[in-house]
């Protein structure tokens, strides 16, 4: 069945089966879409939370310190991925023009910041070895691979989020 408002798309009402209710599925798969927006947000909320704590406290002219929240820091990213993928997904599908500017912001932002943990990082690097125990330097060397390959891959992540939420913004206007 099909009901029709003026000015508007037609709203296809369907029953599961004989004696169910008439369902609106426009108004079902938005609410469905309204719990991944959430849940996008509550993932990026945590990661972020997570990231900071693993930051906290700041001594930022630490050289040790430095390399150590880099290290801390990048494994807790993946959370903080997922959440504005979601979030991105949710509000472009739903047509949530607000929210997926701020997506794209956030992504833009995220990725800036990575950048610049990492050169941080890799200022840190030489002064790090050189204070290393000779028993240390297998686990730094572990270290610096995992930390180059995950703020690599998650900053490109973060900002090609960021870039495909503004060229679709561009592109189909909600």
């Amino acid at each position: 069945m099909v009901r029709i408002r003026q000015n508007q798309p037609p709203i296809v009402m369907r029953r599961h089966h004989r004696h169910a209710p008439l369902v609106d599925e426009d108004a079902t798969r938005r609410e469905a879409w309204g719990l991944v927006l959430v849940a996008g947000w509550v993932l990026v909320a945590v990661g972020l939370v997570d990231v900071a704590l693993a930051w906290y406290p700041v001594r930022a002219a630490n050289p040790s310190w430095e390399f150590r929240a880099m290290g801390n820091g990048v494994p807790r990213l993946p959370v903080v991925a997922v959440g504005l993928a979601l979030v991105a997904l949710a509000a472009l599908l739903t047509e949530r023009r607000r929210v997926a500017a701020t997506v794209a912001a956030l992504g833009l932002g995220l990725g800036a910041i990575t950048v610049l943990g990492y050169l941080a990082f890799l200022h840190e690097l030489p002064l790090a070895l050189r204070m290393a125990s000779p028993e240390a330097a297998p686990a730094i060397r572990k270290s610096v691979v995992r930390v180059t390959f995950m703020c690599l891959a998650f900053s490109g992540l973060f900002i090609a989020t960021g870039v495909s939420v503004i060229r679709y913004l561009r592109r189909n206007p909600l």
